[in-house]
């Protein structure tokens, strides 16, 4: 009871189906609907976070491990930062003239089966004939010949 002598008002109870759930409550609670459930789907969520990070690691590790064990990645590389510092810094030395030019002689050189992959999956090359040109085979020839 109030101090004044009058009864407390009575809220207006109301009952709706929130988030899927019938709720019975007043207006301020009906944001406190399902609650429960997206506390549940926010700790599961949350639970499987650490085992995500370690296998995206894992695989950020064996690309990088992947990509740098090829030989035949480093002049691209080399040549890369040696471009950059012809065009960028303006202080290339005479080795990395040199480094550029393996590079370019690298880049022109083909490699059918390194080739043929790039027609692989969905987001593959699609110019079957260009490769056909260039190799005389179609790519999946060349992979078929290269296992």
């Amino acid at each position: 009871m109030k101090q004044d002598g009058q009864a407390p008002q009575e809220e207006e109870h109301h009952v709706k189906d929130v988030r899927g759930e019938p709720f019975a409550g007043n207006h301020r609670g009906l944001s406190r609907a399902g609650l429960l459930e997206r506390v549940r789907v926010l700790e599961q969520q949350v639970a499987e976070i650490p085992s995500l990070e370690i296998k995206v690691g894992s695989l950020e590790d064996c690309v990088s491990s992947l990509t740098c064990s090829l030989d035949v990645y480093n002049p691209l590389r080399n040549r890369f930062i040696s471009a950059f510092k012809r065009d960028k810094l303006g202080n290339a030395t005479d080795r990395d003239r040199e480094i550029i030019g393996a590079g370019n002689r690298w880049a022109r050189k083909g490699d059918a089966v390194a080739d043929a992959q790039l027609y692989q999956g969905p987001n593959g090359r699609r110019d079957f004939p260009v490769f056909k040109k260039l190799y005389g085979l179609l790519p999946e020839t060349v992979q078929t010949i290269s296992e």
